[in-house]
């Protein structure tokens, strides 16, 4: 799990290794600042993954997202609906996540992940 922030609210995000992009549920997206279902882009063709078939997805540009020392501005993320998600972590007394890290963001950033340390480390790039 890690801890990420949008627009200056931390959020909790899965690193999702298989994911091919950055996500972040439909309705929990909506309670960070300065995100508006408005500025929601819909995307034409349906997306696979987290457990189901297919799905409707739009994406969204966040205005600032940080992830430990890498922070950026007007980065694109998918919106997809994760209740599915989060009613299994509840299921298993776990706190929701926000989203997932997806790998635009993991090859992006040369990560590394230490599964025995369970120690994520990411590289700024200028």
């Amino acid at each position: 799990m890690a801890i990420g922030n949008v627009n200056g609210m931390d959020v909790r995000l899965l690193v999702d290794t298989g994911a091919s992009h950055t996500c972040f549920d439909t309705k929990r997206i909506l309670l960070l600042p300065d995100v508006d279902e408005a500025d929601f882009v819909a995307i034409d063709k349906s997306g696979t993954g987290l457990g189901t078939n297919s799905m409707e997805s739009s994406y969204v540009e966040l205005q600032k997202f940080s992830i430990g020392d890498i922070s950026m501005d007007d980065y694109p993320v998918i919106v997809i609906n994760m209740m599915h998600v989060n009613e299994s972590y509840e299921l298993m007394d776990l706190e929701p996540i926000d989203g997932v890290i997806g790998s635009e963001f993991l090859f992006h950033h040369d990560a590394v992940i230490n599964y025995k340390t369970l120690e994520m480390l990411v590289t700024p790039i200028s």
